[in-house]
């Protein structure tokens, strides 16, 4: 997994460990970019190369023919003299460089965990504890909007009814029956938990 999946940049670091932690891993997000950009590069020289060959290829052809002057050829022979010399350039060695400091930056990241393991859990997993507090407090929120909703349900279903007779269906049905017991469930049994690390130590890096 890389950092870049795990949002590292979303967080909003509190202590200087962390900060430096999501430092770390936006340099590796921007590393591995350039991985990416240089293969982007090398994909674009090769196909300018076939386009140039192939443009110079068919100048000739129309010059043979007396449709258009040598002047042309000229134009189509410095594109195909530039594609060349980007060609020419050593993509695989650039990729890898690109690749060799993209595993320096990660393993910067893992060495800078590993020497402030404890510093960088405990602001996580207060993070962590802040968010199943907020759930709670949606959760206590949301039960009591699911039963003003059912209150609005039966008061529009009661005053229809003293004018018409009301079927089954003829008011649009809640949604939220299943999530509401799941709510009531969730904070009867003690609330969220709150993410807890499990084991002591960092794996090693």
């Amino acid at each position: 997994m890389h950092t870049s999946d795990v949002e590292l940049h979303s967080l909003d670091p509190q202590g200087p460990a962390v900060i430096e932690l999501v430092c770390l891993a936006k340099r590796e997000e921007e590393l591995r970019a350039q991985v990416d950009d240089v293969g982007r590069q090398a994909r674009a020289a090769t196909a300018e190369l076939a386009e140039a060959r192939e443009a110079l290829a068919e100048m000739e052809r129309h010059i043979a023919a007396g449709e258009v002057d040598a002047q042309s050829r000229t134009k189509a022979e410095r594109r195909l003299a530039r594609a060349e010399q980007t060609a020419s350039v050593p993509w695989p060695q650039r990729r890898a460089g690109a690749e060799r400091a993209t595993q320096d930056a990660r393993h910067a990241l893992q060495l800078h965990i590993a020497e402030h393991f404890s510093e960088i859990v405990e602001e996580l997993q207060e993070n962590g504890r802040t968010a199943a507090a907020q759930v709670d407090h949606a959760a206590e929120a949301f039960v009591p909007a699911c039963d003003a909703r059912a209150e609005a349900d039966q008061i529009l279903t009661s005053v229809v009814a003293l004018a018409r007779h009301m079927r089954p269906n003829d008011v649009a049905r809640t949604k939220t029956d299943a999530a509401r017991r799941e709510g009531i469930a969730l904070i009867e049994g003690g609330g969220e938990r709150a993410p807890e690390l499990r084991i002591a130590e960092p794996l090693s890096a």
